[in-house]
């Protein structure tokens, strides 16, 4: 499963460990599609894996591949409650 997944226009990346992946695809469907597999929003159309959160630093979240995604203000306070609410029931 990827670490994050990121849109623009129709074209959908997702980014995994061993590298990147494009499609073309509706948003929204792969937002439903991947919640069950502790996918939340960062901001407007980026969903990161809870799984690959290895750290937050003020705004930004860490991940195990390296990469540095920022926090959306509207979405900071559901993605830590959401990652506190998925690490504690590892």
């Amino acid at each position: 499963m990827g670490t994050d997944f990121e849109v623009h226009g129709r074209k959908v990346t997702i980014f995994t460990t061993s590298g990147e992946i494009e499609y073309y695809g509706e948003f929204a469907e792969i937002c439903s599609e991947l919640q069950e597999y502790h996918f939340v929003h960062t901001n407007k159309r980026m969903l990161v894996n809870l799984e690959h959160i290895q750290q937050f630093v003020k705004n930004d979240i860490i991940l195990s591949n390296g990469k540095k995604i920022q926090l959306g203000r509207t979405y900071k306070d559901k993605i830590i409650s959401d990652y506190l609410e998925y690490t504690s029931g590892r």
